[in-house]
């Protein structure tokens, strides 16, 4: 048996096309996993070429890729800054302000 990293695709098969997999793209390779069992699996990004682990956005597109090669829509962009003042999760609430 010929062990190696997958590069996965996602596939739709079935009589309907209704049942979707990821299915291996390497030659004489017939692994393939449903969506639900492909998070933490590794496998070689479409992108650059190195092997990753697929995480819960994974599953999300059809041709996987790490987590470096994502290209962003907000990444020159500066979060939003909030006026509340912060204690650990819950914000500070300033009595005089409420009066």
């Amino acid at each position: 048996m010929n062990k190696h990293i997958h590069k996965y695709k996602r596939r739709k098969i079935g009589r309907a096309k209704d049942y979707i997999v990821y299915a291996c793209v390497l030659p004489n390779c017939r692994h393939y996993l449903s969506p639900e069992h492909l998070e933490g699996k590794q496998f070689i990004c479409w992108r650059c070429g190195n092997p990753t682990l697929a995480g819960v956005t994974t599953k999300l597109v059809a041709k996987p890729h790490c987590k470096e090669c994502t290209k962003g829509k907000n990444k020159k962009k500066e979060e939003p800054k909030s006026n509340f003042k912060m204690d650990g999760h819950l914000p500070v609430i300033d009595i005089e302000d409420l009066i």
